[in-house]
């Protein structure tokens, strides 16, 4: 059997709307950062340094994760 690996990113985008700074709207934006197979188990031992290149290639710092401002 073959594994393979997606990580997604899930942020809500905020737009005026008007000409009031409280004029928002919010869209849910889903995107695929990425897809690919994975050598052996689902094990954090592999899973890690897969999302590690994946946070770095997309500068997503640490900080950023789980951020809920």
């Amino acid at each position: 059997m073959k594994s393979y690996l997606g990580i997604t990113a899930h942020v809500i985008e905020q737009r005026n709307v008007g000409s009031r700074p409280d004029e928002v709207t919010c869209q849910l934006q889903q995107l695929l950062l990425s897809y690919q197979k994975l050598a052996g188990s689902h094990t954090g031992e592999n899973i890690v340094p897969i999302f590690e290149n994946i946070q770095h290639s997309n500068d997503i710092k640490n900080s950023e994760l789980n951020d809920s401002k």
